[in-house]
């Protein structure tokens, strides 16, 4: 859920700069892809969220991310960033020299009250996975290990965007669209910063500024589905010692956990693939 990472081309320093003097330090990221396709908008056989910008591209698995530090580094700046939650994008306002768009949270699909029990098991399931999969890692001294204590910690962390629609008797007025601004990059990537107009999407931070929950609080089914949704997509790391393989089949789960706005599909999805992890790195 961290990364750090060297930017020192003139459109990912002008990106970061804006970001970083920002009372909320977030911009985006999103896949950039190929389109042949006509016209522009929302691809009804593309993965949710995904915007066609009418520019011979479009643009999926958008993610919401946070500057934790900045530093200026080689003519560039070492930018230390944490995802912090799903986005779509509706539109592109601006291309060059970076991409500023507008996006909303993309959420999950509100959990019933009779698949509250079956969330709850698959998340016990899923954690205990997590556990053996924690205790196996630390064996290792390696980025790896890191990324999944990171990982494990985000999750029980307050969130700063909800992960999962409320059910219907508490929904709510969607919020506005957010316009955002971003550039496209190397490895397919388009980033974009955000700017601070209106804040309809973004909690916790302003008043739960990094904010674990207290041991022994009893959680409401509410909190459970969050943790449940925030765990399906954080459990899906690389591990130690993993062969290339091994990592193209944990990318197969993230791209399949990107692709559903079910958490009781998501959770499956990652039991499976985190419980085949498991097996490799125990053998």
């Amino acid at each position: 859920m961290t990364k750090t990472l060297h930017l020192y081309e003139d459109h990912f320093k002008a990106l970061i700069e804006e970001a970083w003097a920002s009372e909320q330090k977030v911009f985006a990221t999103a896949v950039l892809e190929p389109f042949t396709g006509q016209g522009q908008g929302v691809d009804p056989d593309a993965m949710p969220g995904t915007y066609v910008g009418g520019h011979n591209f479009m643009l999926s698995c958008g993610c919401l991310c946070k500057i934790v530090d900045c530093k200026p580094y080689s003519g560039g700046y070492l930018v230390r960033m944490r995802g912090e939650g799903r986005l779509g994008i509706s539109g592109l306002a601006q291309v060059e020299p970076y991409m500023r768009a507008s996006v909303y949270s993309l959420l999950d699909q509100p959990v019933t009250a009779n698949q509250t029990g079956e969330v709850r098991v698959k998340l016990e399931e899923l954690e205990e996975v997590m556990r053996d999969v924690q205790n196996l890692a630390s064996k290792f001294r390696s980025d790896e290990t890191a990324s999944i204590q990171q990982a494990m910690w985000w999750v029980h962390r307050a969130a700063m965007v909800p992960g999962v629609m409320p059910r219907p008797r508490d929904m709510q007025p969607p919020a506005a669209a957010q316009h955002v601004s971003g550039v496209s990059g190397s490895e397919q990537a388009a980033h974009s910063a955000a700017e601070q107009q209106g804040r309809g999407d973004l909690q916790g931070e302003s008043t739960n500024k990094e904010a674990v929950q207290d041991e022994g609080e009893m959680e409401s089914e509410e909190d459970i589905v969050e943790r449940a949704a925030r765990l399906s997509f954080a459990a899906l790391q690389w591990l130690p010692q993993s062969s290339n393989e091994e990592r193209f089949f944990i990318i197969r789960g993230r791209l399949m956990a990107m692709e559903t706005c079910d958490v009781l599909q998501r959770l499956t999805i990652a039991i499976s693939i985190m419980s085949a992890a498991r097996s490799s790195l125990a053998a």
